[in-house]
């Protein structure tokens, strides 16, 4: 009990990575007809998602100073959103299954914890980065100036992907949504251009880190696929803008608009797969940088899963076999890192109870 107890006390924030990443590696898999394996990892999805809602319920209960710690703290505060995307992800399996009542359930409690997080993460993080509040006395104590760019990686993107998440799901339930149609039609939209901006300021503060100070090869991890996974979800969502029903005027007003950006965009994260390809082979051949478990892994596997499915959209949406053919050969490379690392952590548990044993 105390060894649980210790475990939900230290939990990492982007722990909802995982149903993230084998929710849409099930939707994948039911894009290619392999149902059995899609309802496989949708149950793990489901299962995994109420069981962490759970354990972070109890740790809010338990713990609240560590959580506020997490939250104000820039390495950690954005693990946070994987919660939104988590929770969208599993929405967008029952979507797809046709569940539409679990979906909107879903999908309004997505977009619940996006309206508070979307603001609260990113605002206490400044917070504490700028001690705001803090007396005169404190504001003169030598080497305290803030330099939040320092701090800035790749699980900022999980920013943009929990917005996205929360367009992809609405833009799939408007055309089903007779009575609320518009409405629906106008929070994709508010999703998916907020996301787009956001992914444009925190590529640049990015770029602006590696510029100024460089990225240490021990954070050259599995955090910087989620570069090209907020991109992917972003072609994902402009792909089910495109298909909404114009029958709304917000579909109809972005109808031409998300086609041609969910193209361009599904070009930019396809031109950055093979240097993130690059950079870990060079980081763990060249470096010797150790593969371990750690919840980043499925940061990892989540963005290969959702440039799978976004390829299987686009393709589809926009009649383009050869990125629809993309999609259909990447789900395999997806649900190979995610065997992979599922295997990883069943051997290393299987390891740590044998020691304490």
């Amino acid at each position: 009990m105390k060894k649980i107890l210790t475990y939900i006390h230290t939990m990492p924030p982007s722990v909802f990575a995982f149903v993230m990443a084998t929710g849409v590696v099930s939707v994948g898999m039911h894009a290619v007809d392999r149902n059995l394996v899609s309802l496989v990892l949708w149950v793990c999805a489901g299962a995994g998602w109420l069981t962490l809602l759970l354990l972070l319920c109890v740790r809010t209960v338990t713990a609240p100073d560590r959580l506020r710690t997490d939250l104000g703290d820039p390495h950690r505060a954005f693990g946070f959103f994987t919660l939104v995307a988590g929770t969208c992800v599993v929405g967008i399996r029952f979507a797809v299954a046709d569940l539409l009542g679990w979906a909107v359930a879903l999908w309004l409690f997505g977009l619940a914890l996006w309206l508070v997080l979307g603001y609260a993460v990113p605002w206490l993080v400044v917070l504490r980065d700028h001690h705001l509040g803090r007396t005169a006395a404190a504001e003169d104590t030598p080497g305290a100036d803030p330099d939040l760019i320092r701090d800035i990686d790749g699980t900022w993107f999980v920013w943009v992907v929990a917005m996205q998440s929360v367009a992809v799901l609405a833009a799939m339930l408007q055309p089903h949504l007779n009575g609320t149609r518009d409405l629906v039609a106008v929070v994709a939209v508010i999703g998916w251009g907020a996301g787009l901006g956001l992914y444009a300021v925190v590529g640049a503060a990015l770029v602006v880190r590696v510029l100024r100070y460089g990225v240490p090869v021990n954070e050259l991890g599995p955090s910087f696929w989620v570069v090209m996974g907020a991109l992917a979800i972003s072609t994902l969502a402009s792909g089910h803008l495109h298909a909404m029903a114009p029958t709304s005027p917000a579909a109809s007003a972005v109808h031409g608009a998300a086609g041609g950006a969910a193209l361009a965009l599904w070009g930019f994260a396809t031109w950055l797969v093979p240097g993130l390809l690059l950079m870990g082979t060079w980081r763990h051949l060249r470096r010797h940088v150790t593969i371990r478990y750690t919840t980043e892994l499925w940061a990892m596997v989540f963005p290969m899963g959702v440039y799978s499915v976004a390829s299987t959209t686009v393709g589809g949406t926009l009649r383009i076999p050869l990125i629809d053919d993309v999609g259909r050969v990447f789900i395999w490379v997806a649900l190979t890192a995610w065997v992979c690392v599922a295997v990883d952590f069943l051997v290393r548990q299987t390891i740590s109870r044998t020691n304490v044993e």
